[in-house]
């Protein structure tokens, strides 16, 4: 399991940063396609320092050394090469992630850019008839938000106490909302929340404790969102589980850094999106999730 220490790094002096992703989903672009200079805007509030990608994978065709090979090239804030050649996509266990070293800062109201070379996105399907498919291809650009401003300083002194939350629940709604068995859009998400009680809670990342994840289309089997304390979206948009969850063989480097912080009292709401079909054998799925990280303990109340 993560340690503290793998989460601390220095925020530059009189900045506040957030974990934040920017999710880029490709499951309208055509495939076989290629397109240059796609953007994604940063939101007006803040800069975004970005630290990994993920999600290569799920979006170009993943035939590494051949001339069907997908391939991404990122651009700088100012729309320059950040290498001198495009990188070719894979997917497997680890090696759909990469760490983008020195991370980037990416003003606010300015795009994350990139060329896309061969487009062929992963697909779900049905196991049987009638044979329906959902595309699951994005990208998910991750690092934090970046403020102007002083790191709020906590009110008491503490030390940190390992703790988690967990939260069993069943994936019991199809992908698609049907009129008259017929695919008439995505289905809503539910929403979950876990009240944050007793001490402060420090949310360092999530593990999917159900059946191995990863294995596959199906794979992902579902989409997340996840909020703050203060009901702010921690993604741009919802992400494929599968690269999010800690434990997930697909990426690596999945803890949230810095952590976010839930007061005693708050509650830890996230969203799913069903990527699942009723007639999968799995369906209705059952999952366990471990929401980990510490309880923050007021030094000299004994306890820990």
């Amino acid at each position: 399991m993560i340690r503290r220490a793998d989460l601390d790094y220095r925020t530059p002096a009189g900045y506040v940063d957030d974990f934040f992703a920017y999710v880029y989903d490709a499951d309208n672009l055509p495939d076989l396609g290629n397109y240059r200079d796609v953007p994604v805007t940063i939101e007006a509030d803040s800069d975004f320092v970005l630290r990994k990608i993920d999600g290569m994978g799920t979006v170009l065709a993943a035939a590494p050394g051949t001339v069907r090979a997908g391939q991404f090239l990122l651009k700088d804030a100012n729309g320059g090469r950040v290498s001198e050649s495009e990188r070719y996509a894979q997917i497997g266990p680890g090696i759909d992630t990469t760490a983008i070293v020195p991370e980037r800062t990416y003003p606010r109201q300015g795009a994350i850019r990139f060329d896309l070379l061969n487009v062929q996105k992963q697909l779900y399907f049905t196991p049987g008839p009638p044979f329906l498919t959902v595309p699951a291809a994005q990208f998910i650009f991750t690092g934090v938000k970046r403020y102007a401003g002083s790191e709020k300083q906590s009110t008491y002194k503490y030390r940190l106490l390992p703790y988690s939350y967990t939260i069993r629940f069943f994936i019991d709604w199809d992908v698609y909302a049907y009129i008259a068995g017929v695919p008439a859009g995505r289905s809503p998400a539910q929403q979950f929340y876990i009240p944050v009680n007793d001490l402060d809670f420090e949310l360092w990342g999530l593990v999917d404790e159900g059946a191995p994840i990863g294995a596959g289309p199906p794979a992902s089997h579902a989409k997340l969102q996840l909020y703050d304390s203060a009901r702010r979206q921690r993604f741009s948009n919802p992400v494929l589980v599968d690269y999010f969850a800690y434990n997930s063989p697909l990426s690596v480097g999945n803890a949230i850094a810095p952590p976010i912080l839930y007061p005693v009292g708050s509650q830890i709401k996230f969203d799913l999106y069903s990527m699942m079909f009723t007639t999968e054998p799995a369906f209705p799925l059952e999952r366990e999730w471990t929401f980990f990280g510490a309880q923050r303990v007021p030094i000299g109340n004994g306890r820990g």
